[in-house]
């Protein structure tokens, strides 16, 4: 699991999509939902949290993933 940190003590993991009602979605699933994103908005959440960050920028399997879906 990959802890991301917003203001202060508040802790949200990438897995967690409603924060205020602590439902967990797999991380496979997080990412097919990202692969279906236009590139401007990939750009902008790549500072949600780390692992987006590294998903996003560094991961080349994604990259992969996502320049197939996309052609």
């Amino acid at each position: 699991m990959h802890e991301c940190r917003q203001g202060g003590s508040r802790s949200v993991t990438a897995k967690l999509l409603l924060r205020n009602n602590n439902i967990l979605i797999p991380e496979d699933l997080v990412i097919e939902i990202l692969l279906w994103l236009p590139v401007k908005s990939l750009v902008r959440f790549r500072c949600v949290c780390k692992f987006w960050e590294h998903l996003l920028t560094t991961n080349l399997n994604f990259t992969g993933l996502y320049y197939d879906r996309q052609f």
